[in-house]
Protein backbone atom coordinates (compact mmCIF):
# COMPACT_ATOMS: atom_id res chain seq x y z
CA UNK A 1 0.00 0.00 0.00
CA UNK A 2 1.30 3.52 -0.85
CA UNK A 3 1.52 5.40 1.96
CA UNK A 4 0.37 9.32 2.01
CA UNK A 5 2.84 11.80 2.24
CA UNK A 6 1.58 15.05 1.36
CA UNK A 7 0.74 18.28 3.20
CA UNK A 8 -2.64 18.21 5.13
CA UNK A 9 -4.00 20.87 2.76
CA UNK A 10 -3.38 18.94 -0.62
CA UNK A 11 -6.78 17.79 -1.50
CA UNK A 12 -5.56 14.87 -4.36
CA UNK A 13 -5.54 11.20 -3.47
CA UNK A 14 -2.06 10.39 -2.49
CA UNK A 15 -2.79 6.90 -1.64
CA UNK A 16 -2.53 6.04 -4.85
CA UNK A 17 0.39 5.78 -7.68
CA UNK A 18 0.96 8.51 -10.14
CA UNK A 19 -1.42 8.79 -12.78
CA UNK A 20 0.43 8.41 -15.49
CA UNK A 21 1.84 4.86 -14.64
CA UNK A 22 0.62 1.87 -16.40
CA UNK A 23 -0.72 -1.01 -14.09
CA UNK A 24 2.12 -3.03 -14.49
CA UNK A 25 4.04 -0.09 -13.31
CA UNK A 26 1.95 0.86 -10.72
CA UNK A 27 1.64 -3.14 -9.64
CA UNK A 28 5.79 -3.02 -9.27
CA UNK A 29 5.80 0.38 -7.58
CA UNK A 30 3.56 -0.50 -4.65
CA UNK A 31 5.71 -3.69 -3.93
CA UNK A 32 8.46 -1.69 -3.83
CA UNK A 33 7.26 0.66 -1.82
CA UNK A 34 6.16 -2.11 0.64
CA UNK A 35 9.78 -2.74 0.93
CA UNK A 36 10.32 0.07 3.05
CA UNK A 37 8.92 0.38 7.06
CA UNK A 38 8.61 4.11 7.96
CA UNK A 39 7.80 2.53 11.06
CA UNK A 40 11.52 1.22 12.11
CA UNK A 41 13.22 3.72 14.62
CA UNK A 42 15.82 5.47 12.78
CA UNK A 43 18.68 4.02 14.17
CA UNK A 44 17.39 0.42 13.16
CA UNK A 45 16.21 1.52 9.72
CA UNK A 46 17.97 0.76 6.45
CA UNK A 47 18.35 3.45 3.61
CA UNK A 48 15.56 2.79 1.03
CA UNK A 49 16.34 0.33 -1.40
CA UNK A 50 18.35 1.39 -4.83
CA UNK A 51 15.51 1.28 -6.94
CA UNK A 52 14.14 4.25 -5.68
CA UNK A 53 16.96 6.35 -6.56
CA UNK A 54 17.33 4.75 -10.51
CA UNK A 55 13.91 3.71 -11.24
CA UNK A 56 12.25 6.39 -13.47
CA UNK A 57 8.25 5.08 -12.11
CA UNK A 58 10.19 6.83 -8.64
CA UNK A 59 10.98 9.79 -10.57
CA UNK A 60 7.63 9.99 -11.97
CA UNK A 61 6.25 9.59 -8.70
CA UNK A 62 7.96 12.48 -6.91
CA UNK A 63 7.44 15.06 -9.79
CA UNK A 64 3.94 14.37 -9.14
CA UNK A 65 3.25 13.42 -5.59
CA UNK A 66 6.17 16.19 -4.24
CA UNK A 67 7.73 18.40 -6.41
CA UNK A 68 4.34 19.27 -8.45
CA UNK A 69 2.56 20.43 -5.58
CA UNK A 70 4.38 22.74 -3.74
CA UNK A 71 6.65 25.57 -4.24
CA UNK A 72 10.82 24.81 -3.70
CA UNK A 73 13.42 26.59 -2.84
CA UNK A 74 15.85 27.60 -5.52
CA UNK A 75 17.51 30.86 -3.86
CA UNK A 76 18.32 32.28 -0.38
CA UNK A 77 17.56 35.26 0.27
CA UNK A 78 21.15 36.85 -0.09
CA UNK A 79 21.08 35.93 -3.47
CA UNK A 80 18.11 38.05 -4.05
CA UNK A 81 19.82 41.09 -3.03
CA UNK A 82 16.77 44.07 -3.57
CA UNK A 83 12.97 43.99 -4.63
CA UNK A 84 12.21 42.26 -7.94
CA UNK A 85 15.80 40.49 -7.72
CA UNK A 86 14.85 36.86 -8.84
CA UNK A 87 16.54 33.40 -10.13
CA UNK A 88 16.21 31.37 -12.72
CA UNK A 89 16.27 27.56 -13.22
CA UNK A 90 15.12 24.01 -14.17
CA UNK A 91 14.03 21.34 -11.26
CA UNK A 92 13.85 17.42 -12.92
CA UNK A 93 13.92 18.71 -16.36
Amino acid sequence: MLRKAVSPGDHHDAARPARTLDLRARAWLERELERFDPEVPIEAAHTPPASWYTAPEFLALERERLFARSWQPVARLDELPAVGAFVAGNLLG
